[in-house]
């Protein structure tokens, strides 16, 4: 009779573990897919964080210039930025930065107008209100409006 409650306990004990086993398995793979979503999630904030004030209709497909924007009129609005004290800080590793750059055509055309961080990192940590770029300031006051060239010539009176 005691073998019988010794393998009844047993078997009981034995179903238990599996299903506990089972049940961490399930776990491990729940957590492993919310960390893939959040993940996801996360990717696609920061590019949203970046860009949110933009409407898309000024975009072309692959996220560069503005097409209403001829090449004369966007560098008289890169200087007519530079004059009323637009600096943008950023990094050429940093996506976010080259979209912002190409927006206005490319690196080369907004020099007037940015600051390498990995070239200057004593004059972006001097002068950076975040820890974000690319980071945009206007007379030294951190600008969180759109980031068009459109947007920035409206904020700063520059005409195109």
């Amino acid at each position: 009779m005691y073998k019988n409650i010794i393998a009844v306990v047993a078997a009981i004990a034995i179903i238990g573990l599996a299903t506990a086993y089972t049940g961490l398995e399930n776990n491990r793979e729940s957590i492993q897919e919310t960390e893939d979503t959040e993940t996801e999630i996360n990717e696609e904030s920061s590019e949203d964080y970046l860009f949110d004030d933009e409407d898309e209709e000024g975009w072309d497909d692959e996220g560069g210039e503005d097409p209403e924007i001829e090449n004369g009129d966007m560098a008289d609005l890169i200087n007519c930025l530079a004059d009323n004290g637009l600096v943008i800080y950023g990094s050429e590793w940093c996506p976010a930065c080259t979209q912002l750059a190409e927006s206005f055509g490319g690196y080369d055309a907004i020099e007037p107008i940015y600051v390498e961080c990995t070239e200057y990192q004593e004059k972006c940590s001097e002068n950076q209100k975040t820890d974000y770029i690319p980071e945009i300031q206007i007379e030294g006051e951190l600008y969180e409006g759109g980031r068009t060239p459109q947007d920035l010539a409206d904020k700063l009176d520059c005409n195109l």
